[in-house]
């Protein structure tokens, strides 16, 4: 466990590690690039200008506004469409390769709606939410604190922006009609105020029986399952129509919030251990796709460092519970509260 106040080097882990594991976890151990190429220099550069500055950022506008997990996906969200809506441009460009098994499959108003919503699921879970959660699990003493100063902040904000600017201009060639892009702007925007807007526990705690963290390792690891199948197969067939596969893909995430947020008690009758367990079984998949799918390009070693850590992190959930357990025993002693009202550590601002 950190030091409570860290000092010169120390004082920098935590955006560093979150820096790492942001790009890490979305190209590498995704298995959407191959070593060779994540690191290839400008794929680095690229990787790092986006992931790490977006989940830095993210994770920063959640302290500064003092919000929770609903803001988090907010901003994951926001962050999807300004990669993939308003720099790659995918969102729009009807020639796409993963629209679907037409040009016109899943496309609206000059907008693929199934490749934008896909991709804006992935963005917000693999890319934002889980690098920041593990990070708070791998500093749990410092997740309420801002880790980076007013500098640092513009700093990404410009690399976040160069990243944007010369994807658009020098990356890729598709230009997208004006009227859509300026909207995909303007949804941009919205997002960043709704992650603003909304209160940092949409939902009443509830107290209930603790389930096992098990339960959440497997919900964490079929959840891929299904949206491979309900994001990629399904429209890939072709063989229902495209309004019913996006209404399909939009319930499929709707059913994984609500039986997370049954399973928890509205995050409030779960502890460290479940909470690490749900990301934990995300990542799992990924070990266990990239360890079935390896064609002698390095990936079988990315799937082993991806093991590792798992099981490193699983250990430090302990310690992080047996830490949390006692600054809430302290707490209870200290106010006289009733230890059977529904209060959680994790509703903190950051703390999940």
């Amino acid at each position: 466990m950190e030091k409570s106040s860290p000092s010169g080097f120390s004082k920098h882990l935590p955006v560093l590690a979150l820096f790492i594991m942001a790009p890490v976890f979305a190209e590498l151990l995704s298995g959407y690039q191959t070593p060779g190429k994540f690191f290839e220099p400008l794929s680095l550069m690229m990787n790092t200008a986006f992931y790490s500055s977006g989940a830095i950022l993210a994770r920063e506008l959640l302290i500064r506004w003092n919000k929770g997990w609903p803001s988090l996906l907010v901003l994951g969200a926001a962050y999807a469409i300004l990669e993939e809506g308003l720099m790659v441009k995918c969102f729009f460009n009807p020639g796409w390769p993963d629209v679907g098994p037409t040009m016109a499959y899943g496309r609206l108003f000059g907008v693929n709606w199934i490749l934008a919503f896909r991709l804006i699921m992935y963005h917000s879970v693999l890319s934002i939410s889980i690098p920041v959660v593990m990070a708070h699990f791998m500093f749990p003493k410092r997740r309420g604190e801002s880790w980076v100063n007013k500098w640092f902040f513009m700093l990404f904000v410009a690399l976040l922006a160069a990243g944007t600017a010369f994807g658009y201009f020098v990356a890729t060639e598709y230009h997208p009609p004006r009227l859509q892009y300026l909207l995909g702007w303007i949804v941009f925007i919205l997002l960043l105020v709704l992650a603003r807007w909304l209160p940092r526990v949409m939902f009443k705690p509830r107290n209930q029986p603790q389930v096992s963290a098990w339960w959440f390792l497997l919900l964490g690891f079929v959840t891929p399952i299904f949206y491979v199948v309900v994001g990629f197969k399904v429209p890939e067939t072709g063989m229902i129509p495209a309004w019913a596969a996006l209404l399909l893909l939009v319930g499929f995430a709707v059913l994984v919030l609500w039986l997370v947020l049954k399973l928890s008690g509205n995050c409030g009758s779960w502890r460290a251990r479940q909470r690490y367990a749900l990301p934990a079984g995300v990542l799992l998949f990924f070990v266990i796709f990239l360890s079935l799918n390896d064609k002698n390009e390095g990936k079988i070693l990315v799937a082993l460092a991806g093991l590792l850590f798992v099981i490193a992190m699983a250990r430090q959930a302990r310690v992080v519970e047996k830490w949390e357990a006692t600054i809430f025993e302290d707490a209870l002693s200290q106010s006289g509260a009733n230890p059977e009202l529904p209060v959680s550590i994790d509703q903190s601002p950051g703390n999940f």
